[in-house]
C-alpha cells in the first residue's frame, strides 16, 4: 500500500512540474511574440514597442550620451524620444536580427534606420533587454552606440 501511495505521489508531483513547465514556456513564448508583433507593427508604422510598456517603466539607456541615463516611467521616456525624433525628419524603421526569451525575460537585437533633418540617415544598432510582468514591460535596458546617437544629437 506504502509503495501505491508513493507511486502516485511521485506521479502526481510530475504532473505538476509538467504542467508548471508547460504554463512557463507559454509565457516565453507569448511575451517573444508580443515583441515580434511590436516590431513588425512599428516597421508598418502601425505602433511601437513602446505600446507595451507599463506606465511605471524602469528604462535604462546604457553608456553615455545625452540620453543616457535612467527613466523611471513612460511619461519620462517619452519626452527623450521626443527629444531624438526632433532631429529626424522620419521615424526610425527597426530592423529585427534577432528575438531571445527567457523566464520573463525578452532581448531584442535591432537595426534601426531614419532620414535625419541634417540630410544624413541615422543608423543605430540596438540590444534592449525587456522584462515582462503581466503582458506588459516594466525595465528595458538598451544598448546602443551611444557616439551615434550623439551625433544626431548635434553634442
Amino acid at each position: 500500500m506504502k509503495n501505491i501511495i508513493g507511486l502516485l505521489s511521485a506521479i502526481m508531483l510530475m504532473a505538476l512540474i509538467t504542467g508548471c513547465q508547460c504554463r512557463e514556456e507559454k509565457l516565453v513564448a507569448s511575451n517573444k511574440k508580443q515583441i515580434e508583433s511590436a516590431f513588425d507593427n512599428w516597421k508598418k508604422g502601425k505602433g511601437t514597442v513602446f505600446d507595451l510598456l507599463d506606465e511605471n517603466v524602469t528604462w535604462i539607456v546604457a553608456g553615455a550620451s545625452p540620453v543616457s541615463g535612467t527613466y523611471r516611467n513612460k511619461k519620462e521616456l517619452l519626452k527623450v524620444v521626443k527629444q531624438i525624433n526632433a532631429k529626424l525628419s522620419g521615424p526610425i524603421v527597426p530592423e529585427v536580427k534577432q528575438v531571445i526569451a527567457q523566464d520573463n525575460v525578452v532581448v531584442a537585437v535591432w537595426q534601426g534606420k531614419a532620414p535625419a533633418k541634417d540630410g544624413k540617415v541615422y543608423s543605430n544598432t540596438y540590444s534592449w533587454v525587456m522584462t515582462f510582468k503581466d503582458d506588459k514591460i516594466i525595465r528595458v535596458t538598451a544598448f546602443l552606440d551611444t557616439y551615434l546617437l550623439s551625433q544626431l544629437l548635434g553634442k
